[in-house]
């Protein structure tokens, strides 16, 4: 099969030449410096020790209580958190109703 040919008004356009400006040599755009990829690569360690940490902790669960019994630890723990944090975290919303 072959290909149509195209229409010369599309070709024409495609082959203008634009003009280009100069860059001044003046330009000090520093970029963002070395300070902070040290900065994102710290980051991305801690975060890969802490996900290796909770993961072998997660896997020990496991492994002690079996595959529902992990996840229940887990939640527990991650319920745990929610609720101190909630509990502390006071900005905006007032005072908690007594019970």
């Amino acid at each position: 099969m072959l290909a149509r040919p195209l229409p010369r008004g599309i070709i024409d356009d495609m082959t203008e030449v634009e003009p280009v400006e100069r860059m001044d040599d003046d330009d000090d755009d520093e970029g963002l410096g070395a300070g902070f990829y040290f900065r994102i690569a710290g980051l991305c360690l801690v975060c890969g020790i802490a996900a290796v940490i909770l993961l072998r902790i997660f896997w020990r669960a496991i492994y002690a209580w079996g595959f529902f019994g992990g996840f229940i630890a887990i939640g527990i723990l991650l319920f745990l958190f929610g609720w101190i944090y909630d509990r502390r975290d006071r900005r905006g919303r007032g005072p908690l109703p007594e019970e």
